[in-house]
């Protein structure tokens, strides 16, 4: 059953997670990746209904980038551990990690690789899911305004939602509360709630202990983010700051990865220049034919005599 995308009701703004079902025994699921959409769906979830009522599900997939995926089960539980530290009472939430593993390989033929495209892992999150949700159970999902679900297949994602919920005879409920939401509302929310520091974003981190990377599309779309942040008036000088300064830091990496690689760059040239430079030197052309200096040379030199095998 879909009740809305956005709790809405008349004393609560779009977007906020208005207590609209009356069964206070209600189950809370959130998908949890350690990604900003889905931790701070997990927070507020967390704040609103207390940690007996709210289930995390985190997944790994095989197809994403386990750099990435490794530096998601830090975040996960950097954030489970700041909870803790910070006395908040919320720590104790259940919390399922679900490993996904191939049986059987499919392969792109567009580009060689595995599959790996975000919806793949949209709809696969129903499967994962639904034998864990109870009767009567809320499922979230953190998606927000431009994603491509949100902009593309929304509507089959709800249809295979209540076909689920029909298969299984589950009366569960799916909500996407962030439908609505700019990435830039999210990052101001987290850096507001002071748990900004315990998401990651990159999609493509260099290693497993490296910051973001810096340059990949999710980077991007977050460093825009910082940026309509950084010059929102409407916003206090904390959350300004807070956001000049992690732009600041995401620009000064991209700067020198840039300038890294231009220099490789340079390296790679003057070689190749010393290579060009040593061929043209090694090489004269006589009429049709082409003499190698080196060759000439070594042709020029007397020869050795052969070693001769001792008689017996």
């Amino acid at each position: 059953m879909i009740e809305r995308l956005h709790p809405v009701n008349k004393d609560k703004k779009a977007g906020q997670l208005a207590f609209y079902h009356p069964d206070p025994d209600a189950l809370h699921y959130v998908m949890w990746s350690s990604g900003c959409d889905s931790t701070l769906l997990l927070y507020e979830l967390l704040k609103k209904y207390g940690p007996d009522k709210v289930v995390a599900i985190s997944c790994r997939f095989p197809w994403l980038n386990k750099k990435k995926a490794s530096h998601e089960v830090v975040f996960r539980q950097r954030f489970i551990d700041m909870l803790k530290r910070n006395n908040t009472g919320l720590d104790t939430f259940t919390h399922y990690t679900i490993d996904v593993t191939w049986q059987y390989r499919p392969k792109n033929s567009k580009n060689g690789g595995y599959y790996s495209s975000g919806l793949l892992q949209a709809y696969s999150w129903l499967s994962i899911a639904f034998p864990l949700l109870k009767p009567n159970s809320w499922f979230y999902i953190g998606t927000i305004r431009g994603d491509d679900l949100v902009t593309l297949y929304l509507q089959q994602f709800q249809t295979m939602f209540e076909a689920c919920a029909k298969m299984l005879n589950k009366e569960v409920h799916l909500c996407m509360p962030y439908v609505g939401y700019t990435k830039a509302k999210v990052l101001t929310k987290l850096i507001e709630y002071g748990i900004y520091d315990y998401t990651w974003f990159c999609e493509k981190p260099e290693s497993p202990t490296s910051g973001p990377c810096s340059r990949c599309h999710p980077c991007e779309t977050h460093m825009d983010a910082l940026a309509a942040i950084a010059t929102d008036p409407s916003l206090s000088h904390e959350v300004q700051f807070k956001a000049v300064t992690e732009l600041g830091g995401l620009l000064l990496t991209r700067s020198q990865k840039i300038k890294a690689e231009k220099a490789q760059q340079e390296k790679e040239e003057e070689s190749l220049q010393q290579v060009a430079k040593q061929i043209e030197e090694d090489v004269s052309v006589v009429g049709d034919t082409i003499y190698l200096k080196s060759n000439i040379e070594l042709q020029n030199q007397p020869n050795e005599p052969e070693n001769q095998d001792s008689p017996e």
